[in-house]
């Protein structure tokens, strides 16, 4: 049996639980006795709904478009309503579009803007005070190895994931006078549907150097900065010197872009081979990462 000590009196709300990742969060906070407030932009299957439910009474779901600030708001409200705290904040948030930046519509890009910064953004902002109000919290975002390494063919994704890191890391910096810590998980590949996307697209190859993780490691990842706060984790960790590299100093990259490309390729086909992904999908609005 799971020690639930740790997380049994935490309060927290998990956006994005209709995906693969906040998924993978919410069943396991969910085993380690959290109180969840799940939010999802479907309604979440059964099998989720039992699990978190089953960890603790008082844990629910709603759904809501979170690239409004009103809908933020009701999140707010409803759990101030039902727990009368917000002691964590995990935001699973994040949608791609299979298309070179010259491909997009303005449509297209409004909209990858809106749901992977705007909704953080907004969520942050409305769950701050309450926290402020408490002294105390913890606001954890999953960003993006592609917010740290240029991503050629997923250019507009990647930049979103860039401005989410800088806001989390400008926010580590502003809140930790009033006891609030910020982190930013930052993961390779991990095995969605969104990740399906990108490689029935083809265009970017370097999301592949690295072999694709399982949503449950992300999430493992999270319970360790929920329990040892951090600013930042780069996952897979072998991942983390070149990534690091290649951001401080952006010269590096034109070296090592021909060999990661060629790296990219032989791991965008084998993903396609082992995921069957022959033709290029045009349903792009995926669930959350």
């Amino acid at each position: 049996m799971n020690d639930h000590r740790k997380l049994q009196d935490r309060v927290v709300v998990v956006t994005g639980a209709d995906g693969g990742i906040g998924r993978a969060v919410c069943q396991l906070l969910a085993r380690e006795g959290a109180t969840l407030l799940a939010v999802a932009r479907r309604r979440a299957s059964r099998e989720l709904e039992d699990t978190i439910q089953s960890a603790s009474g008082k844990s629910f779901i709603i759904e809501a478009d979170l690239e409004k600030a009103e809908s933020w708001n009701n999140v707010v409200i409803a759990a101030q309503t039902r727990f009368r705290t917000i002691d964590t904040l995990v935001n699973c948030i994040g949608i791609t579009n299979p298309k070179t930046f010259l491909e997009l519509s303005q449509k297209e890009i409004d909209k990858l803007v809106a749901t992977n910064f705007g909704a953080t953004v907004c969520g942050i902002a409305a769950i701050l005070p309450t926290m402020l109000r408490q002294k105390s919290g913890h606001i954890i975002t999953i960003g993006s190895l592609g917010g740290i390494v240029p991503t050629p063919g997923d250019a507009l994704y990647s930049a979103t994931k860039f401005a989410v890191r800088g806001l989390c890391f400008s926010l580590y910096e502003e809140m930790k006078q009033h006891g609030i810590d910020v982190s930013v998980i930052s993961p390779g590949p991990v095995e969605t549907k969104m990740l399906d996307l990108v490689a029935a697209g083809g265009h970017s190859k370097l999301t592949f150097v690295y072999r694709p993780l399982d949503p449950e490691n992300v999430a493992r990842a999270v319970l360790r900065v929920i329990e040892h706060p951090r600013r930042e984790v780069i996952l897979p960790r072998k991942a983390a010197w070149i990534a690091l590299l290649v951001n401080h100093f952006p010269k590096a990259f034109d070296v090592l872009h021909p060999l990661l490309k060629v790296l990219g390729g032989v791991g965008i086909r084998r993903y396609r081979k082992n995921h069957r992904l022959t033709i290029p999908t045009q349903n792009w609005e995926s669930s959350h990462v």
